[in-house]
């Protein structure tokens, strides 16, 4: 327990928006604890980021953290290996200086995805990427919804495995389904767009009192391409809450909302998922689709919110396209308060999985006084 020490909160180029988020929340979860000031003046502490003409990194922290109880966020935005790098280098910069505990908040963890060996001659570089926070001299890290659960134990340090299930879930329920009749939800289900997603999607759809069923589809390589082969569950004329743990591309998710709904009766989908990673043509590709109603992810990172106008470079069959998009189908819930109340916890040596009770995850949604 840290109670005793003063609070320093940084936070990386990728993640500036949810840190003062972050801040905000903490202005109220802090006082409860016998009104102890713990973080100086409710604000980011200041920190240099910079990067020299031959692509170096250089970090400063402009402030001392001699024995504070020191937190780095910083999520995998792109690019993603300048922002782990950053990563990497802020935590040296604290051990150095002579930091009583760092904790590195990693909201979305680079290179997730790569966590088995399902092909020869390939790296583990989810593990990688684990040693190398270590190595670097994190004591503590804290992480949103993983690819995959074992993940965890590729660190030899304490790990905070946050779920942003029940947020999303309290998001829906409130901006979706509250006005809805009770004799019409009959016509809403929850799909799992993969057989590995499953217990992540039975868990959202358990929350919120609905029917789940599940894709099983192919992928092809190791490209964005998948085709939906079987339903597992009754689809027809329903509306789809389709629930990952990612958007990268879309292009699997919108080739499989759009199969459910030309081949398997779907009216509309709502997509939900924890990391909106919006890379390539995704945002183009999401707004375009006439199936998707609307897509909720969080603030793990730094996405494009509803009236924005996102730009994109990316390369397409070879070619360099620049592409302008308005963004009308997406919308952020932050996992802020979440984080806020984490840290507070860590700081106080308190539990955390019971920060999740305020969002009401184990009451199902027909059971919350709906009317």
């Amino acid at each position: 327990m840290n109670s005793g020490r003063i609070i320093k909160l940084f936070a990386g180029t990728a993640s500036k928006r949810l840190g003062e988020r972050i801040v905000e929340h903490l202005k109220r979860e802090l006082p409860e604890s016998g009104g102890l000031k713990f973080l100086e003046k409710y604000r980011l502490s200041d920190i240099t980021v910079k990067k020299f003409s031959n692509d170096n990194i250089f970090v400063r922290l402009e402030e001392t953290v001699r024995e504070a109880d020191t937190y780095i966020i910083q999520s995998s935005g792109i690019p993603v290996n300048d922002r782990f790098m950053e990563l990497l280098i802020t935590i040296d910069a604290m051990r150095r200086s002579s930091a009583g505990r760092i904790t590195a908040i990693v909201p979305y963890l680079p290179y997730s995805r790569s966590d088995k060996i399902d092909q020869p001659r390939v790296p583990l570089t989810a593990r990688l990427v684990a040693d190398l926070i270590e190595a670097a001299g994190a004591d503590h890290v804290v992480v949103m919804d993983l690819h995959a659960d074992q993940i965890q134990g590729y660190f030899n340090i304490p790990v905070d495995h946050l779920k942003a299930t029940s947020v999303l879930a309290s998001y829906v329920e409130e901006n979706y389904l509250h006005t809805i009749p009770e004799e019409e939800l009959k016509d809403w289900i929850v799909i799992s767009p993969d057989a590995g997603s499953a217990k992540r999607a039975q868990n959202f759809a358990s929350i919120l009192g609905l029917p789940l069923a599940v894709v099983l589809k192919e992928r092809t390589g190791n490209n964005d391409k998948s085709e939906v082969m079987h339903v597992i569950g009754d689809i027809d004329g329903k509306n789809a809450i389709l629930f990952d743990d990612e958007i990268d591309t879309a292009g699997s998710m919108m080739n499989a909302i759009t199969s459910l709904c030309e081949n398997f009766g779907v009216k509309q989908v709502i997509a939900v998922a924890t990391h909106g990673i919006f890379s390539g043509p995704a945002i183009r590709r999401i707004e375009s689709n006439p199936y998707l109603k609307s897509v909720v992810v969080t603030d793990t990172l730094d996405v494009p919110e509803k009236g924005e106008t996102c730009c994109r470079t990316y390369s397409s069959d070879g070619k360099m396209i620049h592409d302008e998009v308005l963004v009308t189908k997406i919308n952020v819930c932050s996992i802020s308060e979440l984080l806020a109340a984490t840290i507070r916890s860590i700081h106080l040596g308190e539990s955390v999985t019971h920060l999740y009770e305020r969002w009401e995850i184990n009451e199902p949604r027909k059971d919350k006084g709906r009317k």
